[in-house]
């Protein structure tokens, strides 16, 4: 759980060089433990957030699929995720307002959508 106490999908920054393949690798890697093998590009987002959040910034969002690898258990990295679970993405989407991230509810929809 992140995101201001809100379910969301772990992520970070992709690194000066990095290709996004490896960024999703070495995020999860950092914040949850364990091993994946990247799938491919879900959707992209993007934010822009006003100065409360920190810095004036505008975000983008890509928002992969991976696979964890065969063996692998989370372990939360406790300071950018203090919990973690699995969640199947209709059960995900019937989280509550405040429950849930926008974004993290905006991507599944899509998700939905588009293999309905």
């Amino acid at each position: 759980m992140e995101g201001g106490e809100m379910w969301t999908v772990p992520g970070g920054h992709i690194e000066w060089g990095e290709r996004i393949e490896e960024t999703v690798i070495r995020e999860m890697k950092e914040e949850l433990g364990i091993r994946v093998k990247y799938e491919g590009l879900l959707a992209t987002m993007e934010g822009v957030f006003p100065e409360e959040f920190q810095d004036k910034r505008h975000f983008i969002y890509l928002q992969c699929k991976c696979r964890i690898l065969p063996g692998e258990e989370i372990k939360v990295d406790g300071r950018e995720i203090v919990e973690a679970r699995w969640w199947r993405v209709e059960k995900a989407l019937e989280l509550g307002e405040g429950e849930l991230h926008p974004k993290t509810r905006e991507v599944l929809e899509k998700m939905v959508k588009s293999s309905g």
